[in-house]
């Protein structure tokens, strides 16, 4: 999920902005039978009602100056009226240019074997793990059958489970029951958001514990705890990052301190990036795709207690 800060007349998130002039009826996005071939403003293209979720909608942004490049044409999923972007989508361009990229770097440091998606929403992570890997098999839990029935129509979800490459399961990605056949994953994404929030049980050492036992011999998780301690700076205490600083201690004690982690930063915010297990050594970041190199040799920092 990118956070979204609001001004008079745009959403900021940490980079992508979403001009807030919608087409709505009745307080809900209704979608466009018919789309422009050049829209100028956000164009609503899919709409579901939803037990899970206040609104769940996929946006076509336009191909205009007006919006930052990286998400020029792109559709975006959003599930409530925060204008928080839980999944873009740009067919073609699997790369966002946001935090979802820094994930990819997963497969290149876990051994061979499924990677799993806890919070798969609209499959961004799953296109660029497809495009960079193509040869790894991901199985992803969504908990809103409304996300997965919109990401199958409109934003390519469907051609990564036509072609094999994906298992989109609806369901609980915490439970135990969300984890791929023995050995277990190889590697296992976490981008678990809620109501523009981390989920609280992420704060939970028990929770990560749980992921922990799905996982194969040498494999690792990967996560976003959403909003990075620099965004709590300036004298503004942030409640985001104190949650934050709260999943990180919880993940510490469930893979024993071993953790590294790093800050995404988009314009002027930032998205903290963790990854368990041993330190990675400048070796093995070499394995990651050279379009993620730029990532690879991030300030990764490894966990040194509770002050980190």
């Amino acid at each position: 999920m990118l956070a979204a800060r609001q001004t008079a007349n745009c959403w900021h998130g940490t980079g992508p902005i979403l001009v807030t002039r919608t087409r709505r009826r009745g307080g809900v996005c209704r979608a466009q039978t018919e789309i422009p071939s050049d829209p100028v403003d956000p164009v609503c293209v899919g709409f579901k009602p939803s037990t899970c979720n206040t609104n769940v909608s996929v946006w076509q942004i336009p191909n205009s100056p007006d919006f930052p490049p990286e998400m020029r044409g792109a559709r975006v999923l959003m599930l409530d009226e925060s204008g928080n972007l839980h999944s873009v989508y740009r067919e073609g361009q699997a790369l966002t240019g946001a935090y979802w990229d820094c994930l990819a770097l997963l497969p290149a440091v876990v051994p061979e074997g499924p990677v799993a998606i806890l919070g798969l929403g609209a499959g961004t992570i799953a296109h660029i793990v497809h495009a960079l890997y193509p040869q790894r098999q991901m199985h992803g839990w969504e908990l809103d059958p409304a996300v997965v029935a919109l990401a199958q129509q409109h934003m390519g979800l469907q051609q990564l489970t036509n072609n094999g490459c994906l298992v989109a399961h609806v369901g609980d990605a915490l439970a135990d029951s969300a984890g791929v056949a023995p050995p277990g994953a190889a590697g296992i994404v976490v981008d678990l958001f809620a109501a523009g929030q981390l989920i609280p049980q992420l704060t939970q050492a028990s929770a990560w514990a749980s992921i922990r036992r799905r996982l194969a011999p040498g494999g690792r998780v990967m996560t976003n705890l959403g909003a990075a301690p620099v965004a709590g700076m300036m004298g503004r205490p942030d409640p985001a990052v104190a949650t934050t600083r709260q999943a990180l201690a919880a993940m510490a004690e469930a893979f024993e301190g071993q953790l590294s982690y790093c800050s995404f930063m988009t314009g002027a915010s930032a998205n903290m990036v963790v990854i368990t297990g041993p330190p990675i050594s400048s070796q093995d970041w070499a394995a990651a795709p050279q379009q993620l190199q730029h990532l690879a040799k991030s300030s990764w920092e490894m966990w040194k207690g509770s002050n980190s």
